[in-house]
């Protein structure tokens, strides 16, 4: 019994290949289940949503060269919800004009955006040629946000043999212009192994942290703009499942709890608001 427990304790922890793997060809899809509930109170007024949003992106890597990973990102779909599962009808107008739009990315071998084309026709697609509804789209919307959820979507990984226990973290900084800035710290630690639908998986638990930053003078907006206030993480958890023999996401779930109580300039006239918003996030990769 005493040479099992020793064994047991001097034995090294069990590594696991956590690195995405990719050839010139491979297409997969990856399909994000998004529930928000969220209150808003704007001027002493209460305003509630309860939505659900569908989408797939598909994937299609179009090079591997040293040093450079080229990959096609092409909407196919996006769909919001309403409760009781009819379309909300305002929301997928806009969505409906993402549709079909295609980003062209390169990774590094990191795995972090160093480049990216397409973002222009997406605002075209938004805004058309409003200059004014293209500035509001523009603050909502940024050219950084795009390559951060790309990058989101692969880099969470180290990209080696990674022990069970281990732990790291990735710094996700969103510079949303006159709305601010987020920064998201995600503390990931290797949990082992995980069985889900006969595959045997890896299993990586994460914890999220934010701190909100009001934007700078200088970056005020005269449609839309955050004067002052805070976003506060009341709770958040996450888990990830990797597939270390196919080299992909099998899949993951988050759970965030915000709050945020804020001073908004919109169209010239100065708001209060504050919020509370749970949303839950599922995302399944599917394909090659």
């Amino acid at each position: 019994m005493i040479l099992y427990l020793l064994l047991a304790l001097i034995s090294p922890a069990e590594n696991h290949a956590l690195k995405w793997k990719f050839a010139k060809g491979d297409a997969f899809t990856m399909e994000t289940v998004s529930q928000l509930k969220q209150s808003v109170k704007v001027n002493g007024q209460d305003i509630k949503q309860d939505l659900s949003h569908i989408t797939r992106v598909k994937y299609t890597v179009t090079d591997v060269g040293e040093g450079i990973i080229a990959l096609d990102q092409e909407v196919e779909s996006m769909k919001a919800a309403n409760p009781d599962g009819s379309p909300s009808t305002g929301n997928n107008a806009i969505l409906n004009q993402l549709q079909g739009s295609i980003l062209k990315a390169k990774l590094a071998p990191d795995l972090k955006v160093k480049e990216l084309e397409g973002y222009e026709e997406i605002i075209k697609r938004l805004a058309g040629d409003d200059p004014s509804l293209r500035r509001v789209v523009q603050a909502l919307l940024s050219e950084e946000q795009l390559k951060q959820a790309i990058q989101h979507s692969f880099s969470f990984v180290p990209q080696k043999d990674t022990a069970d226990g281990e732990t790291w973290k990735r710094d996700l900084k969103l510079n949303l212009g006159p709305l601010g800035s987020i920064t998201t710290e995600l503390n990931f630690k290797l949990a082992g192994k995980a069985t889900i639908d006969g595959k045997e998986l890896v299993k990586i638990d994460y914890q999220p942290t934010i701190k909100y930053t009001p934007p700078s003078a200088e970056a005020a907006n005269p449609e839309l703009s955050i004067l002052s206030g805070n976003i506060n993480l009341k709770s958040g958890k996450g888990v990830a499942y990797f597939d270390a023999q196919a080299g992909r996401l099998h899949s993951s779930q988050l759970t965030l709890e915000l709050a945020g109580d804020m001073k908004a300039k919109l169209s010239g006239k100065e708001i209060p608001l504050t919020f509370e918003q749970t949303q839950t996030i599922e995302v399944r990769m599917k394909g090659k």
